[in-house]
């Protein structure tokens, strides 16, 4: 019921298109730095851990305390539809050109640039 608490598993990865990208890229063994905005949440430690895990460089993340890192929830149904999403993206707004002029030398060289 919509209206209750309910059973249910929780399984929680790291994603969205340009770390997913980033992560395979890593895997093959290509040099990879992640540009992000991170809260200093618990979900923020997770995607650290996973970067990193990935053999990702996070050094030039902009992480902003009191903030929550991006999430996206889903729900599905027993037979696996998905039948709700939230979506709490408002952290990448951060990521204007103010803040991110820092690190406006980083792409030179870069044999590709991903951005999502």
């Amino acid at each position: 019921m919509m209206e209750d608490s309910n059973p249910g598993t929780i399984r929680i990865w790291v994603g969205g298109v340009a770390h997913n990208i980033c992560k395979n890229a890593a895997r093959l063994g290509l040099p990879v730095r992640l540009i992000s905005a991170v809260g200093d949440d618990p979900q923020a430690h997770i995607i650290r851990d996973s970067c990193c895990r990935a053999g990702m460089d996070i050094r030039h993340f902009l992480t902003l305390p009191g903030r929550s890192s991006s999430t996206y929830l889903s729900i599905h149904s027993p037979e696996g539809e998905r039948t709700v999403a939230l979506s709490e993206m408002r952290i990448l707004q951060e990521l204007g050109t103010d803040r991110t002029e820092a690190r406006r030398e980083l792409p030179a060289g870069a044999a590709a640039i991903v951005a999502d």
